[in-house]
């Protein structure tokens, strides 16, 4: 993880404790140890699912930004050197360019990584 803050390692998983409370727990840090509490909510299964569900998002967060990031860098080279004479191939590349910058994903991706790292949100 980057910065110094780092979450309890995955995978977590909901359970009911009772009529009332749901708990999100992950595995044991060690043979012998026992499951760590992430979470404790009333709130239900909804909110008890997403709870545990946020290891694995951050994780696939991570990759799919690294991922667009370079997608939309190769996107910027290969527009450089499409024949003219294929202008929808060409206006539609350029579309996808201006449609990232202009919402710049990337940056609302990495903006959520730094927020869920605790860093600047």
């Amino acid at each position: 993880m980057t910065g110094t803050n780092s979450h309890t390692p995955g995978p977590w998983i909901p359970q009911r404790a009772d009529s009332h409370f749901w708990h999100v727990d992950a595995p044991p840090p060690s043979k012998r140890g026992s499951a760590v509490r992430v979470a404790t909510t009333i709130r239900g299964k909804a909110d008890t699912l997403l709870i545990a569900a946020a290891p694995d998002m951050l994780s696939e967060l991570k990759l799919a930004a690294d991922r667009l990031e370079m997608a939309l860098e190769e996107l910027s080279n290969v527009s450089e050197w499409i024949r003219p004479d294929v202008p929808t191939v060409k206006d539609g590349v350029r579309a996808l360019l201006g449609a990232a910058h202009d919402h710049d994903w990337v940056g609302a991706a990495r903006a959520a990584i730094a927020k869920a790292e605790g860093g600047a949100s």
